[in-house]
């Protein structure tokens, strides 16, 4: 996917009135370490867009990537990391619940997880405040590549039964957004949001990869 023009803003640097404010959104969301910056690399084709580490829970603001000058990619604070003080934590979960409950343009949750975890109470809560929120929530079980291939289908079928259990019968995505393996869904998405398509709500739900 290539864009005209990519540019990056923090938090801080959008005012809620300005007309930035007002594009349709897609928020990337997931623990720490599940891989959300380089997936975000991957889409906007920059290799050093987010910034990735191998201490998890450094990114502690959202992050903003302007589109085309039509569409804002969020990066949100990583959470579930153990080891971070209880203080930045819950921060981190006081910022992430105002985003996904007051942002009348959220169009898109692209939620992604290392597909060897399973979700638990934190993602169930992405996926309420996404439904209340009228947003498509997309799974994307990320690091299929550290799976065997006999692997990664019957796990990618446990996922969407997991998935579906707590209320989202949508379709999980298998990726390695390290070497780009099944991001064509998502890019296709990201795209259409751009072009002006309207979303209809729904995601395929007929196969779990």
């Amino acid at each position: 996917m290539r864009f005209r023009t990519v540019q990056h803003f923090n938090e801080y640097q959008i005012p809620a009135g300005s007309p930035m404010a007002g594009l349709p959104q897609v928020a990337i969301v997931g623990r720490s370490n599940a891989g959300k910056s380089t997936l975000l690399n991957a889409l906007v084709e920059q290799r050093h867009a987010a910034r990735t580490s191998s201490m998890p829970g450094r990114t502690q603001e959202i992050h903003f990537f302007l589109l085309d000058q039509a569409l804002l990619l969020a990066d949100l604070p990583g959470y579930g990391y153990a080891a971070v003080a209880k203080k930045l934590r819950r921060d981190w979960n006081t910022r992430m619940a105002r985003y996904l409950t007051t942002l009348p343009r959220l169009r898109l949750v692209l939620l992604i997880q290392d597909c060897r975890r399973d979700p638990g109470p934190d993602e169930q809560w992405i996926l309420d405040r996404t439904r209340e929120m009228g947003a498509r929530f997309l799974v994307l079980a990320n690091k299929v590549d550290q799976l065997t291939k006999p692997e990664v289908k019957p796990r990618l079928a446990e996922l969407f039964s997991m998935y579906r259990a707590i209320g989202h019968p949508g379709r999980i995505v298998g990726l390695s957004a390290r070497d780009g393996a099944g991001l064509e869904p998502v890019e296709k998405l990201v795209k259409g949001l751009l072009e002006g398509e309207t979303p209809d709500g729904t995601v395929p739900e007929t196969e779990p990869g």
